[in-house]
């Protein structure tokens, strides 16, 4: 029987048994004698499955952290090759940061009541530097046209925002040319284009306008004898 004896439902009949079970499961052995008593007697089948799945399979050093989704907690989770650095071997989670980026076999291994262990591959990326600025502060007298830019490494694309973290997309572009009419701080992050890796930090690059002098007369005109 599963689910108990007398209320629950037979699976079976014999001795022995065989059974397959998806879930751990307790089974209710029940010998009825001659003279119609019954003996009974359990066995727990106890199902250990260490799968677990990472939210992604590929990620770049300055993603979040990404923790596992386990089936049976208890077990630990190692890596090969080394480089990997985990927050906690027994949840999985990855420190990113931290880690060598390169391709690694992730093994989730549970050892009570028996052993048994699961792989999978997960990628990391190596993230950009951060842009260095050609110039961190540029300026011009009154409103008008500004150049400004920075370095531009192989591999990388350039974006620019309006903020140091979030923001609007203003250009993509190593150096850029615009009107500017106020003092305003442009920030720009670098991009791998083959993995869409983003520099942990953006370049700040400061864009003044200086205010134009203005020259007033206390009077438009004058007349003098010789």
């Amino acid at each position: 029987y599963t689910g108990g004896y007398p209320g629950g439902t037979i699976v079976g009949y014999g001795s022995p048994i065989n059974f397959s079970p998806a879930v751990t499961t307790i089974y209710t052995a029940v010998v009825q004698e001659c003279d119609g008593t019954t003996a009974t007697g359990n066995v727990t089948v106890t199902v250990i499955n260490a799968a677990f799945n990472y939210p992604a399979n590929i990620y770049c050093q300055s993603d979040a952290n990404p923790t596992p989704i386990v089936l049976n907690p208890g077990g630990t989770f190692t890596a090969s090759p080394a480089g990997i650095v985990f927050v906690n071997a027994s949840t999985g989670t990855i420190n990113l940061r931290l880690s060598t980026p390169g391709m690694y076999t992730i093994t989730y291994t549970i050892t009570t009541p028996c052993t048994i262990a699961t792989n999978h591959l997960l990628t990391i990326n190596v993230i950009p530097a951060t842009p260095i600025p050609l110039a961190s502060y540029v300026s011009r007298c009154g409103q008008g046209s500004v150049t400004f830019g920075v370095v531009q490494p192989p591999g990388v694309t350039i974006n620019w925002y309006d903020a140091p973290t979030g923001g609007t997309l203003l250009f993509t572009a190593s150096s850029v040319t615009t009107n500017v009419n106020v003092t305003s701080h442009f920030y720009a992050e670098a991009v791998t284009s083959a993995t869409s890796c983003t520099s942990l930090a953006r370049a700040d690059i400061l864009v003044a306008i200086r205010t134009i002098p203005a020259i007033t007369n206390t009077g438009l005109s004058y007349t003098i004898c010789s």
